[in-house]
Parts: structure tokens; C-alpha cells; sequence
């Protein structure tokens, strides 16, 4: 019987999410006939402390089910990957690319992947009162059409937290107080109005295609994470040569930052170009996640699903 580690809580901002995908993936493991061992990061004081923790139980590997912060951005990866220890996902040096959006947007562009029409802000300026007006960056960002709305993020944030869509000064400086929470730097964006589609990518080949269709608003936090706020569908509507389209952007992008395992790529599409969003490393597996959701529409259930990224850490070590 395999002995498996899963991570799950930790101290960034997504804590309660992290909390639901690491006991559904708990629970699901102990379905599938594993040993398992539930760890929560935020119970150590120090990386030393928490990898001493995982050593003593000799686990055949860790599952990761971390989101955000120091679970998503490379350092885990790399101290379970300095002691030895085998884990699920990308390695350390892709999970800190893709963390970072202003570098992910990079790569996609160099990738000839279409990205909306962005700018950075950093804290420090914010600070001093030296950024610029939402009125220049909106023209900044879409001189053809001023009229544009905004997108605000921290560069290295996910679950859409400190994300807003914005349409005027006043939301600007709420905004903007928000993101600077959580990220020394911000990213501005243009607004894509369309479709939000997402492409899970499991082992360097695509599942099909989600759509994302919130009631109200856009999918931030409380659409992400409460039943009944949100529809999906899976596969998504598209013709079969913008599915190909798609999938293809996905995993050029994939393959580009070196990913592995398994992960999510997002995109906004306007009905002519699909505009690369952001990767997500360690998607949710929660019960309204996009990733299970994915892999159910070729008839992959949950448990098929965690055997098969469990697979990739041999496959790949």
C-alpha cells in the first residue's frame, strides 16, 4: 500500500479553499486503497519543521493540495525536491513562473499567444501617490476604445483574490487598496468581454474545454466557491476548430514554462481571440472545481483522476 502525504491549509489567503480540496483529495485517496497522512503546513514554524514532519512518516510521495502563497509559488516544490521527497505538480521553477502573471504573460507572448493589453504598478509608487489615473492607464490600455473597463489583480495571487473589474475613479482607488494587500505589484489589464473558458492539462495533453458562466458579476472569489453562483459547461460550446485553437495555446503555454503533472490554463475570449489569462499550478479539487470537472467530461472520475496525477510524479521523477 502506498503511503502518500497531502498538504493542505498552509498561511496564504487561500487557506479555506486549500482546506476543501486537501480533504476531498484525502477522502478520495483513502477510497482508492492508500495510506494517507494529512498535514497542514500552518502547524510549523519554519520549512524546516514542516519537511522533518513529512521525512518521519517516509511517504512514497506528497500530494500536494496547497493554493497560493509559499504552497503555488516554488518554494515547497523546491525543499521537498532539495530533501527528496516526491510530489504532485509542476517543479519549483515552473510553479514560480507561473505564479507570477507579469512573467506568464511574457511567456505567452513569446509563445505568439494573445494576451489583453496590460500595465504594472508597484506598491512603493502606490505608496508615494505616483501612479498613474485610471483615465491615462484606461487610455494607456485601449486607446481605440477608452470606454474599456479595467481589470486590477496582485501579480501573485489566485482564486481571485484582491481581483476587480473596474469601471470608474472611485472603484480605481478601492481597487487598487485591495490588490496592494496582497502583492507588491499589480497587474492592470485590459477587460476582455466575452467568454471565460479555462483548458485543464494533464500529464502534456489537453481535457476538453470548461466554460465558466457566473449569474452575476464576474468569477471572483464568492462566484468561485459558492454553489448555485455559478453554471459550467463541459465540455464548452465551440467548434471544433476553436477547441483546437485553444487546446493548442494551452499547451504551448504548458510546455513553454516546463510544467508537469497536471494544472490549468485560463483564457477570456471575445468571439474572435482567445486572450491568455493566468496558469494555475495546484487547481482546486474541490467539489466546484474546473480541473474534476474537466476529466468528468471524458469519463474521468475523481478517483481515476488523483490515480493518473499520482502516476505522472513516477512517470516523471
Amino acid at each position: 500500500m502506498q503511503k502518500i502525504v497531502v498538504l493542505l491549509g498552509g498561511n496564504s489567503p487561500e487557506r479555506k479553499v486549500s482546506l476543501v480540496t486537501g480533504s476531498e483529495v484525502a477522502g478520495q485517496l483513502r477510497k482508492n486503497g492508500y495510506q494517507v497522512f494529512e498535514i497542514d503546513p500552518a502547524d510549523y514554524e519554519c520549512g524546516h519543521e514542516l519537511i522533518s514532519a513529512i521525512h518521519s512518516l517516509k511517504p512514497d510521495l506528497v500530494f500536494i493540495g496547497l493554493h497560493g502563497g509559499e504552497g503555488e509559488n516554488g518554494i515547497l516544490q523546491a525543499m521537498l525536491a532539495g530533501s527528496k521527497i516526491p510530489f504532485t505538480g509542476s517543479d519549483y521553477k515552473a510553479s514560480a513562473l507561473a505564479m507570477d502573471k507579469l512573467l506568464s504573460k511574457i511567456i505567452a507572448l513569446r509563445e505568439e499567444v494573445p494576451v489583453p493589453a496590460y500595465h504594472i504598478a508597484y506598491k512603493s509608487d502606490y505608496q508615494q501617490h505616483k501612479l498613474s489615473s485610471y483615465g491615462e492607464i484606461r487610455q494607456l490600455l485601449s486607446p481605440s476604445d477608452p470606454s474599456k473597463e479595467l481589470v486590477v489583480k496582485p501579480v501573485d495571487a489566485g482564486s481571485s483574490v484582491g481581483v476587480h473589474i473596474v469601471k470608474d475613479d472611485k472603484e480605481w482607488e478601492a481597487a487598487l487598496a485591495d490588490a496592494f494587500q496582497y502583492s507588491d505589484k499589480v497587474l492592470m489589464e485590459e477587460f476582455i468581454a466575452g467568454r471565460e473558458l479555462t483548458v485543464t492539462v494533464l500529464d502534456n495533453e489537453a481535457l476538453p474545454v470548461v466554460e465558466i458562466k457566473p449569474h452575476k458579476g464576474f468569477y471572483d472569489y464568492p462566484n468561485k466557491y459558492t454553489a448555485g453562483n455559478t453554471n459550467y459547461i463541459a465540455p464548452a460550446e465551440l467548434t471544433p476548430s476553436e477547441v483546437k485553437i485553444i487546446q493548442d495555446y494551452a499547451v504551448r503555454i504548458w510546455r513553454a514554462m516546463e510544467c508537469s503533472g497536471y494544472g490549468r490554463i485560463d483564457f477570456r475570449y471575445d468571439g474572435n481571440t482567445f486572450y491568455f489569462l493566468e496558469v494555475n499550478t495546484l487547481p482546486g479539487m474541490t467539489p466546484l472545481s474546473l480541473t474534476p470537472m474537466a476529466a468528468k467530461a471524458v469519463g474521468i472520475n475523481f478517483g481515476d483522476l488523483l490515480d493518473k496525477i499520482i502516476s505522472t510524479v513516477t512517470k516523471n521523477s
